[in-house]
Protein backbone atom coordinates (compact mmCIF):
# COMPACT_ATOMS: atom_id res chain seq x y z
CA UNK A 1 0.00 0.00 0.00
CA UNK A 2 1.45 3.26 -0.46
CA UNK A 3 -0.60 6.69 1.46
CA UNK A 4 -1.43 9.80 -0.69
CA UNK A 5 -1.73 12.95 1.11
CA UNK A 6 -3.91 14.77 -1.21
CA UNK A 7 -3.84 18.85 -1.67
CA UNK A 8 -6.37 20.95 -3.60
CA UNK A 9 -4.76 23.05 -6.68
CA UNK A 10 -7.95 24.51 -6.88
CA UNK A 11 -7.91 26.90 -3.36
CA UNK A 12 -5.31 28.91 -1.36
CA UNK A 13 -3.22 28.27 -0.34
CA UNK A 14 -2.46 24.78 -2.32
CA UNK A 15 -3.24 26.67 -5.79
CA UNK A 16 0.50 27.98 -5.69
CA UNK A 17 3.42 25.61 -6.01
CA UNK A 18 5.77 27.19 -3.77
CA UNK A 19 2.88 26.01 -0.61
CA UNK A 20 2.71 22.66 -2.16
CA UNK A 21 6.68 22.57 -1.89
CA UNK A 22 7.21 23.81 1.74
CA UNK A 23 5.01 20.09 2.81
CA UNK A 24 8.14 18.28 1.72
CA UNK A 25 9.90 20.27 4.60
CA UNK A 26 7.26 19.07 6.77
CA UNK A 27 6.06 16.37 6.39
CA UNK A 28 9.20 13.09 7.52
CA UNK A 29 7.90 10.08 6.24
CA UNK A 30 9.15 7.64 8.70
CA UNK A 31 6.98 9.14 11.11
CA UNK A 32 3.79 6.93 9.19
CA UNK A 33 5.84 3.77 8.68
CA UNK A 34 6.15 3.88 12.53
CA UNK A 35 2.60 4.74 13.21
CA UNK A 36 0.78 2.39 10.38
CA UNK A 37 2.89 -0.26 10.39
CA UNK A 38 5.50 -0.83 13.45
CA UNK A 39 6.75 -4.20 12.21
CA UNK A 40 9.92 -2.70 10.42
CA UNK A 41 9.44 -6.11 8.06
CA UNK A 42 6.55 -4.13 6.56
CA UNK A 43 8.10 -0.85 5.76
CA UNK A 44 9.82 0.76 2.87
CA UNK A 45 10.96 4.18 3.48
CA UNK A 46 9.81 4.93 -0.64
CA UNK A 47 10.25 8.21 -2.32
CA UNK A 48 9.14 7.02 -5.71
CA UNK A 49 5.34 8.14 -6.72
CA UNK A 50 5.36 4.79 -8.86
CA UNK A 51 5.98 2.78 -5.48
CA UNK A 52 9.56 0.77 -5.03
CA UNK A 53 10.23 -2.68 -6.09
CA UNK A 54 8.88 -2.02 -9.22
CA UNK A 55 10.25 -1.94 -12.92
CA UNK A 56 9.54 2.01 -12.75
CA UNK A 57 10.51 2.89 -9.35
CA UNK A 58 12.59 5.78 -9.46
CA UNK A 59 13.40 8.75 -6.51
CA UNK A 60 14.32 11.46 -8.82
CA UNK A 61 14.02 15.17 -8.56
CA UNK A 62 13.66 13.83 -4.42
CA UNK A 63 15.99 15.87 -3.08
CA UNK A 64 13.96 18.69 -1.57
CA UNK A 65 11.46 15.61 0.32
CA UNK A 66 14.56 13.01 1.53
CA UNK A 67 16.62 15.75 2.91
CA UNK A 68 16.58 17.66 6.54
CA UNK A 69 12.93 19.02 7.60
CA UNK A 70 12.95 22.94 7.54
CA UNK A 71 10.16 24.75 9.54
CA UNK A 72 12.19 28.14 8.99
CA UNK A 73 12.09 27.38 4.83
CA UNK A 74 8.46 26.07 4.87
CA UNK A 75 7.08 29.18 6.05
CA UNK A 76 9.27 31.39 3.78
CA UNK A 77 7.35 29.34 0.76
CA UNK A 78 4.21 29.79 2.33
CA UNK A 79 4.46 33.44 2.54
CA UNK A 80 5.82 33.07 -1.30
CA UNK A 81 2.78 31.74 -2.22
CA UNK A 82 1.38 34.20 -0.15
CA UNK A 83 -0.39 32.34 2.86
CA UNK A 84 -1.04 34.57 5.30
CA UNK A 85 -2.81 32.24 8.08
CA UNK A 86 -5.95 31.55 6.72
CA UNK A 87 -7.50 28.20 8.00
CA UNK A 88 -5.89 25.11 5.86
CA UNK A 89 -9.17 22.38 6.42
CA UNK A 90 -8.38 18.95 6.42
CA UNK A 91 -11.35 16.20 6.43
CA UNK A 92 -10.16 13.78 9.05
CA UNK A 93 -11.52 10.21 8.29
CA UNK A 94 -11.65 8.57 12.33
CA UNK A 95 -12.75 4.86 11.09
CA UNK A 96 -10.49 3.82 8.75
CA UNK A 97 -7.33 1.29 9.61
CA UNK A 98 -4.39 3.37 8.26
CA UNK A 99 -6.43 6.79 7.33
CA UNK A 100 -7.00 7.87 10.53
CA UNK A 101 -3.38 7.49 12.19
CA UNK A 102 -2.09 8.81 9.11
CA UNK A 103 -4.45 11.91 9.64
CA UNK A 104 -3.23 12.38 13.39
CA UNK A 105 0.68 11.86 12.38
CA UNK A 106 -0.07 14.62 9.95
CA UNK A 107 -1.99 16.62 11.68
CA UNK A 108 0.99 16.63 14.93
CA UNK A 109 3.70 17.34 11.99
CA UNK A 110 1.94 20.52 10.63
CA UNK A 111 1.20 21.89 14.26
CA UNK A 112 4.48 21.56 14.81
CA UNK A 113 5.43 23.86 12.39
CA UNK A 114 3.76 26.52 14.65
CA UNK A 115 2.83 28.99 11.68
CA UNK A 116 -0.49 26.91 10.03
CA UNK A 117 -3.88 27.64 11.23
CA UNK A 118 -5.38 24.20 11.09
CA UNK A 119 -9.37 23.81 10.84
CA UNK A 120 -9.43 19.93 11.26
CA UNK A 121 -12.93 18.39 10.52
CA UNK A 122 -13.57 14.48 12.18
CA UNK A 123 -15.65 12.54 10.16
CA UNK A 124 -16.10 9.23 8.56
CA UNK A 125 -14.53 7.54 5.30
CA UNK A 126 -18.25 7.70 3.13
CA UNK A 127 -18.36 11.37 4.42
CA UNK A 128 -14.82 12.16 3.17
CA UNK A 129 -15.56 10.68 -0.21
CA UNK A 130 -18.34 12.32 -0.77
CA UNK A 131 -16.65 15.98 0.64
CA UNK A 132 -13.68 15.54 -1.82
CA UNK A 133 -15.69 15.83 -4.88
CA UNK A 134 -16.44 19.32 -4.40
CA UNK A 135 -14.31 22.26 -5.96
CA UNK A 136 -16.03 25.26 -3.88
CA UNK A 137 -13.57 27.06 -1.50
CA UNK A 138 -13.11 25.38 2.14
CA UNK A 139 -15.65 28.03 3.60
CA UNK A 140 -18.07 26.85 1.52
CA UNK A 141 -18.04 23.29 2.00
CA UNK A 142 -14.61 22.56 -0.04
CA UNK A 143 -11.22 21.39 1.90
CA UNK A 144 -7.56 21.69 1.76
CA UNK A 145 -6.27 18.37 2.49
CA UNK A 146 -7.69 14.69 2.87
CA UNK A 147 -5.36 11.43 3.05
CA UNK A 148 -6.06 8.02 1.83
CA UNK A 149 -3.91 5.30 -0.27
CA UNK A 150 -3.60 3.28 -2.72
CA UNK A 151 -1.95 -0.06 -3.95
CA UNK A 152 1.74 -0.18 -5.76
CA UNK A 153 0.12 -2.19 -7.84
CA UNK A 154 -2.12 0.41 -9.37
CA UNK A 155 0.81 3.31 -9.17
CA UNK A 156 3.28 0.85 -10.77
CA UNK A 157 2.13 2.56 -13.64
CA UNK A 158 1.89 6.52 -14.87
CA UNK A 159 -1.05 5.49 -16.68
CA UNK A 160 -3.13 3.35 -14.26
CA UNK A 161 -2.00 5.64 -11.63
CA UNK A 162 -4.72 8.13 -11.40
CA UNK A 163 -3.67 10.48 -7.89
CA UNK A 164 -0.23 11.56 -9.91
CA UNK A 165 -2.07 12.48 -13.09
CA UNK A 166 -2.20 16.38 -14.01
CA UNK A 167 -5.01 16.67 -16.38
CA UNK A 168 -6.74 19.76 -14.83
CA UNK A 169 -10.88 19.06 -14.86
CA UNK A 170 -10.35 15.68 -15.66
CA UNK A 171 -7.90 14.67 -12.83
CA UNK A 172 -8.73 12.93 -9.74
CA UNK A 173 -9.48 14.76 -6.97
CA UNK A 174 -7.37 17.69 -5.92
CA UNK A 175 -7.97 18.51 -9.76
CA UNK A 176 -4.05 19.13 -10.27
CA UNK A 177 -3.14 20.38 -14.18
CA UNK A 178 0.09 20.35 -16.00
CA UNK A 179 0.37 19.97 -19.55
CA UNK A 180 4.43 19.01 -19.65
CA UNK A 181 3.65 15.97 -17.70
CA UNK A 182 0.61 14.77 -19.55
CA UNK A 183 2.35 14.83 -22.24
CA UNK A 184 5.11 13.23 -20.74
CA UNK A 185 2.75 10.36 -19.66
CA UNK A 186 1.32 10.15 -23.29
CA UNK A 187 5.17 9.64 -24.36
CA UNK A 188 5.19 7.27 -21.69
CA UNK A 189 2.03 4.67 -22.85
CA UNK A 190 3.50 4.99 -26.42
CA UNK A 191 7.02 4.32 -25.81
CA UNK A 192 8.48 1.46 -27.58
CA UNK A 193 10.17 -1.04 -24.71
CA UNK A 194 10.65 -0.91 -21.11
CA UNK A 195 14.17 1.04 -20.92
CA UNK A 196 12.36 4.05 -23.07
CA UNK A 197 9.54 4.00 -20.43
CA UNK A 198 11.96 3.63 -17.67
CA UNK A 199 13.71 7.01 -19.06
CA UNK A 200 10.92 8.55 -19.32
CA UNK A 201 9.84 7.89 -16.01
CA UNK A 202 12.17 9.94 -14.26
CA UNK A 203 10.94 13.02 -16.34
CA UNK A 204 7.47 12.28 -14.96
CA UNK A 205 9.42 11.99 -11.11
CA UNK A 206 11.28 15.11 -12.01
CA UNK A 207 8.24 16.75 -12.76
CA UNK A 208 5.91 15.74 -10.13
CA UNK A 209 8.42 16.40 -7.70
CA UNK A 210 8.37 20.22 -8.78
CA UNK A 211 4.64 20.59 -9.29
CA UNK A 212 3.03 18.42 -6.59
CA UNK A 213 0.15 16.72 -7.76
CA UNK A 214 0.32 14.77 -4.24
CA UNK A 215 2.63 13.69 -1.36
CA UNK A 216 3.32 9.78 -0.91
CA UNK A 217 3.88 9.66 2.83
CA UNK A 218 4.83 6.15 3.56
CA UNK A 219 5.09 2.46 1.71
CA UNK A 220 4.30 -0.77 3.69
CA UNK A 221 3.05 -4.44 3.37
CA UNK A 222 -0.36 -5.70 4.93
CA UNK A 223 0.11 -9.01 6.56
CA UNK A 224 -2.37 -11.71 5.03
CA UNK A 225 -3.02 -14.66 7.74
CA UNK A 226 -5.38 -17.73 6.40
CA UNK A 227 -5.25 -21.13 8.00
CA UNK A 228 -2.98 -23.81 6.31
CA UNK A 229 -4.73 -26.68 7.86
CA UNK A 230 -8.06 -25.64 6.29
CA UNK A 231 -7.27 -23.36 3.15
CA UNK A 232 -4.50 -24.35 0.49
CA UNK A 233 -3.23 -23.15 -2.88
CA UNK A 234 -3.39 -19.40 -1.44
CA UNK A 235 -1.74 -17.44 -4.70
CA UNK A 236 0.02 -15.16 -3.67
CA UNK A 237 -0.39 -11.42 -5.87
CA UNK A 238 0.47 -8.11 -5.30
CA UNK A 239 -2.13 -5.85 -3.56
CA UNK A 240 -5.04 -7.75 -2.47
CA UNK A 241 -5.42 -11.86 -1.96
CA UNK A 242 -7.70 -13.56 -4.26
CA UNK A 243 -10.69 -15.40 -1.96
CA UNK A 244 -10.36 -17.91 -5.20
CA UNK A 245 -8.08 -19.75 -8.00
Amino acid sequence: TMGILQLTHLHPPFNNVKARQAMFYLINNADYLNTIAADKKLQTLCFSFFGCGVEMETDAGSEIYKGPKDIKKAEALFKEAGYNGEPITILHATDHQYINPANLVMIQQLRKAGFLKLDVQAMDWGTVVSRRTKKEPPAQGGWNIFITGTSVLTSSSPITHTSVGMACDKAWFGWPCDAKFEELRKAWAFAPDIEARKKIAVELSKRAYDQVPYISFAQWRNPVAYRSDKISGVLSVPSVPPMWN
